[in-house]
């Protein structure tokens, strides 16, 4: 990936990224958050801005525990897992983001899906990175 472009593009999304939490926080300031997650869907560059509390998870943990396939939920890597999975969070999917469009992809890896899965996964953990030291997520 030309690093001039990916770096533009991790800025960019950087600031919509502290943006749109500073709005989603100041929307809801009675609630305590234990993670804020980037969902990434690195096939088609699509990152999914995630937030969960402590009590939504608890509820969660609960249904799922009592449900059929409860004895999935049961040891503590088992519930460590639901606990930090951003598709069962209640606030999945606050802002949506694509780092690079279809035509951007396929300029940049063609088809060579394996190289743009780890390299979209890479530049995800940059952004989360990046995002950790602003003041926003402080």
């Amino acid at each position: 990936m030309h690093g001039q472009k990916k770096e533009m593009k991790l800025q960019a999304l950087l600031h919509q990224i502290v943006v749109d939490t500073q709005k989603f926080l100041a929307e809801n300031p009675a609630l305590k958050f234990y993670s804020v997650g980037f969902d990434c869907n690195a096939e088609y560059a699509e990152i999914l801005l995630c937030f969960n509390t402590e009590e939504a998870f608890q509820k969660t943990l609960k249904h799922y525990q009592s449900g059929k396939y409860g004895y999935l939920y049961q040891t503590e890597e088992q519930i460590f897992d639901l606990r930090f999975n951003t598709g069962d969070w209640d606030y999945q999917g606050v802002s949506a983001y694509t780092a690079f469009s279809e035509d951007e992809l396929t300029e940049l890896y063609q088809e060579d899906y394996e190289k743009m899965r780890i390299e979209m996964m890479d530049f995800n953990y940059q952004l989360m990175q990046k995002f950790c030291q602003t003041a926003c997520y402080k």
